[in-house]
């Protein structure tokens, strides 16, 4: 499907069918298939619903999508691994302040300023990036809405859960709190409207996935009768 940038028509050519063997043309914005949907680091989809297809009573929703390269991958690999063998060390009371309140309470202080600065370090050298426009209709909007409260309370529970048991085995409520904020922050921050997905790079074009059948299906017949 072609979008030119000279007057925007979502509408104007075909889907294509196979993103290996497809590349987008100088004027292109973006190609949809229904599998892939091939872009530039910019895009804004037609006015269908990505999940069900339906064109009446859309939302726009704008997301900046990221995906690790390779080397930001493994460095996120490396900083995963190198805090569970913090953490565990701390279970285990082999820190020289596992046995301190204070000790404790200055290990979730540096884990809470330490977790954003990691994050932004990743965002900013260890991901490439989509800004990225699209449309839900109101049911999905409605399956959003509850999929955030179930998420979000299984996320408490789980952080709870795990908090009883590591201040049973280290007789500190310390690590239950640490969980709870961080569960929180987590809940906060969990968003299911998420749909599509940067899954990777092409010929200098990014190929994105997550739309449905029904989104494909929609946009075929728009096509057809334009």
């Amino acid at each position: 499907m072609n979008a030119p940038s000279t007057e925007f028509n979502p509408f104007q050519a075909p889907v294509f069918a196979d993103a290996e063997k497809t590349t987008l043309g100088e004027d292109d914005q973006f190609l949809v298939s229904k599998r892939d949907i091939l872009c530039r680091d910019r895009v804004e989809l037609p006015k269908v619903c990505i999940r069900y297809g339906e064109t009446e009573d859309l939302e726009r929703r704008q997301k900046i999508l990221r995906m690790f390269t390779g080397l930001g991958l493994m460095a996120f690999a490396i900083a995963v691994l190198g805090f569970l063998v913090l953490l565990s060390a701390l279970v285990a009371g082999r820190l020289p302040f596992s046995d301190t309140t204070l000790g404790m309470l200055l290990f979730v202080v540096a884990l809470l300023v330490t977790v954003p600065a990691v994050y932004r370090f990743f965002r900013r050298f260890g991901c490439c990036e989509v800004d990225a426009v699209w449309f839900v209709g109101p049911r999905y909007r409605r399956r959003i809405r509850w999929e955030r409260r179930i998420g979000r309370a299984f996320v408490l529970l789980l952080a709870a859960g795990g908090g009883f048991g590591i201040a049973e085995a280290t007789g500190s409520v310390i690590p239950l709190v640490a969980l709870v904020v961080l569960a929180l922050v987590l809940a906060a921050f969990f968003d299911p409207n998420i749909s599509l997905q940067l899954v990777g790079r092409r010929r200098g074009v990014y190929v994105l996935r997550g739309h449905s059948k029904a989104f494909c299906h929609e946009v075929n017949r728009l096509i057809s009768g334009y």
